[in-house]
């Protein structure tokens, strides 16, 4: 078990302590993110096992499942969780190749992605406290509402790695469950994470270069087949084309 503390948190359930303060270093780099991500969905996905109705025992014999329908759900939503990227990408190609119109499928999917930022300032804007000034509260909301927005144009472009990182993380874990049963523990120290990370802009190029690759191909086949979409899909492949740039700077 890579990752034991959703499953244990599942069985042991859950208390308050509140005099203890615990810290973590976030990882300095996008890639240092990444491959701590990536660890993560092998692990999510090596416990899906416990949304069946046998699970493994303290005896390495079956039992029923324990686990109430609350810890099943949140084991279940960090698969779904990892799956979001793939299928985001898939929704946009198929929107601007396959089904029509473009813009609605664009627009359908970009709405995964600006609705819960929305939600987040416009809760912002509603939540002014009694001792703050209007003006004042008005700018601390502007400011956040545009890190919301540069966050959004960042997972736009990022879109396409993550994809790949993210469905490569799934099929890894589910080969070596089913086939090889080598290798489940395999991990990197969270300290570690940012060390032989790609520095120069050729290594970052080299680690990323799916994003560039997909918005060559797309626009290609958008250009001979569906031009029209062209129009609609070039905001994001433009994105998708710089993001190794992006991402180094």
């Amino acid at each position: 078990i890579l990752s034991h503390d959703l499953l244990e948190g599942c069985y042991a359930r859950s208390g308050l302590i509140s005099d203890i303060q615990l810290y973590e270093d976030y990882p300095a780099r996008y890639s240092g993110d990444v491959n701590r991500r990536r660890r993560w969905i092998r692990g999510d996905w090596q416990i899906a096992a416990w949304l069946r109705r046998p699970v493994p025992s303290v005896t390495g014999r079956r039992q029923k499942n324990p686990l109430s329908w609350l810890s099943q759900w949140k084991i279940f939503d960090n698969l779904r969780r990892s799956l979001v990227p793939p299928a985001l990408v898939v929704l946009l190609l198929m929107g601007w190749g396959v089904l029509a119109p473009a813009w609605w499928w664009t627009a359908a999917t970009l709405c995964v992605l600006l609705v819960p930022p929305l939600i987040a300032t416009l809760i912002d804007v509603l939540q002014k406290p009694d001792e703050v000034r209007l003006a004042q509260h008005l700018v601390f909301v502007s400011r956040n509402a545009a890190r919301h927005g540069l966050q959004v144009l960042f997972s736009i472009a990022c879109l396409p790695h993550e994809a790949l990182y993210s469905a490569g993380a799934v099929l890894r874990t589910l080969r070596r469950i089913v086939f090889t049963r080598r290798r489940l523990l395999e991990w990197t120290p969270s300290a570690a994470h940012d060390r032989g990370d790609p520095r120069t802009f050729a290594a970052m190029l080299r680690s990323m270069w799916v994003a560039p690759a997909i918005a060559i191909g797309v626009t290609a086949y958008i250009q001979s087949t569906h031009p029209a979409a062209l129009a609609v899909a070039a905001p994001i492949l433009l994105l998708w084309l710089a993001w190794p740039a992006f991402a180094w700077w």
